[in-house]
């Protein structure tokens, strides 16, 4: 983050986000009124088995006990330490915490409580066995790990030696850390990283999200539609796709006349051509993918982390998520809703969670690296300046625009030039051409010939923005603005008017009431207030 004030990071949920130090971790729920719970633990043959009961709850994952009470009773310097402080909660999640120096296992429920402690010398390897809730465990040790997460919504994270993490049904988050690691999703929308080691990644079936780390890694996305990201400033990593329209984001290395990639392996032709993206450099930051804590723009503003929140809701990118804010940027917000709207591969294509808190943005072939600040209106709010939180408080039009301040200063502005928030006066053929889009015009002369137009573009999924000049008396329209054309009404075989989304989310003038951001406008309005279609491939 820059030096500007900005408000701090939520902290009452659980959300992977960055550290002060730019290491990615997760933050966890507080453990005021909530009931304690046990679980079983034993050694058997070097082996330390933990079974989690079918309670459910939360637990603080710390290498410290909870209290000071605890640390004097259980700690012990021959011993590891499993801590759990496990808290009953309506959102049924619960977990362990293995660290050091003393390996005790503690439990409490109103079916009694447990805590067990074991030698360090007699343990080989730690077994952990999930319940079918949402089960939270952390390996701070250098013991290797096994983990099973079953059922629920499961954060399992390895220790330093080699861990085989299993999230099993749900959408779970898995976490090797250090050693050479075995990670499976299992069914589910999941999130896998690697982190160093040469890890083998698994998504298996569901939406996945796999990051390699560093290391020599091998990323299966599985089944459905899956991102793949391999980014790491080598090009020693093996990715498979496997079913579904799946991205990958991989590193391209170039030294001297010398070049090399990691590997896709079995990306259909669609894949090729569309959906994978080698990453040779950043234009505005490293590809050391660690939370790094990147430039923000330089204008005045407040900035606060949104990392936590989704790049993209559940049912995608869509004209939906528009909510211009204090720039004059209709142009771009305009042009990014009508991409989504005809196409949202193309809007996943262009920008990606880069699972450290950061994103990429490729922009006119060329690649930007932001991270989550986003420009708030005080130190306290979560209140977006500038373009706003989609459906589901996504956020991937907030990043696209920011992305574009770095475009803009590296593009224009002499060497050295600060980004800053300044982004009117542009045209939605420029973003078009910036994806790489070619792009038709059409001036509104004849009514009927301009919705008839419309509706062709329409029909064959081109991505469609309109230029309202100066506004007819009578049109429920706003000047020096660009809408999405959303669709034509025809009436008796002919058209008669057509719909426009506002980028800014509502209305704005002439609203029919609803203040859904939709207005009609006919054919004879079009005309008269000096419209310009433009439409683009996707």
């Amino acid at each position: 983050m820059s030096a500007i004030q900005r408000a701090n990071r939520p902290q009452n949920s659980l959300y992977a986000s960055r550290r002060s130090n730019g290491v990615p971790s997760f933050s966890l729920e507080t453990l005021e009124q909530r009931a304690m719970l046990a679980a079983n633990a034993w050694l058997s043959s070097g082996n330390l088995y933990i079974v989690a009961d079918s309670y459910g709850g939360s637990v603080e994952i710390s290498t410290n006990w909870p209290d000071a009470t605890s640390t004097s009773r259980y700690q012990s310097a021959n011993n590891y330490a499993i801590s759990a402080a496990a808290i009953g909660s309506a959102s049924n999640t619960w977990g362990w915490s293995i660290g050091s120096p003393s390996l005790a296992v503690t439990g409490v429920s109103p079916n009694g409580n447990i805590h067990r402690n074991f030698d360090m010398s007699t343990i080989d390897q730690i077994f952990f066995f999930g319940s079918s809730d949402s089960d939270l465990v952390t390996n701070h040790t250098s013991v290797p790990s096994t983990m099973y997460g079953f059922g629920g919504d499961d954060v399992l994270v390895g220790g330093a030696a080699r861990d085989r993490l299993y999230g099993g049904n749900d959408h779970d988050k898995l976490r090797g850390n250090g050693g050479d690691d075995d990670l499976q999703g299992g069914s589910g929308n999941d999130v896998i990283h690697g982190d160093s080691g040469n890890d083998v990644l698994s998504g298996d079936s569901g939406n996945d999200k796999l990051f390699a780390g560093s290391g020599r890694d091998y990323l299966h996305g599985g089944s459905n539609d899956d991102v793949l990201v391999s980014i790491d400033g080598d090009a020693t990593d093996h990715l498979f796709g496997n079913s579904g329209n799946d991205s990958f984001w991989i590193d391209r290395e170039v030294a001297w006349i010398f070049s090399a990639t990691d590997k896709v392996r079995d990306a259909s032709a669609f894949e090729l051509s569309n959906n994978v993206h080698e990453v040779q450099r950043f234009e505005n930051g490293d590809k050391s993918l660690d939370g790094d804590d990147l430039a923000d723009p330089v204008d005045g503003r407040f900035y606060k982390d949104f990392s936590d929140r989704p790049l993209f809701a559940d049912a995608g990118p869509s004209s939906l998520d528009m909510r211009q804010g204090a720039q004059a940027d209709c142009w771009l917000i305009s042009a990014m809703g009508s991409i989504a709207k005809a196409d949202p591969n193309r809007i996943r294509q262009t920008v990606v969670d880069l699972g450290d808190g950061t994103y990429g943005v490729q922009l006119a072939g060329k690649f930007y690296r932001v991270d989550g600040d986003l420009p708030t209106d005080g130190p306290t709010t979560s209140n977006l300046v500038n373009a706003g939180f989609g459906q589901q408080n996504s956020i991937w039009l907030p990043i696209i625009e920011k992305a574009y301040t770095f475009k803009t200063v590296l593009t224009f502005a002499p060497p050295g030039t600060a980004a800053v928030y300044a982004m009117g006066g542009a045209d939605t053929s420029l973003v078009y051409g910036d994806l790489g889009m070619s792009v038709d015009s059409l001036a509104a002369t004849s009514a009927s010939t301009t919705l008839f137009y419309l509706a062709s573009q329409l029909r064959v999924g081109r991505a469609v923005t309109l230029y309202i000049n100066t506004p007819a008396a009578n049109c429920p329209c706003i000047g020096n603005h660009f809408y999405v054309v959303e669709r034509v009404n025809f009436q008796g075989g002919r058209p008669v008017s057509v719909v426009l989304r506002n980028p800014w989310g509502r209305d704005g003038a002439g609203s029919d009431g609803l203040n859904d951001g939709l207005v009609t406008v006919s054919g004879n309005q079009l005309v008269a207030s000096g419209a310009v279609v433009r439409s683009a491939t996707v």
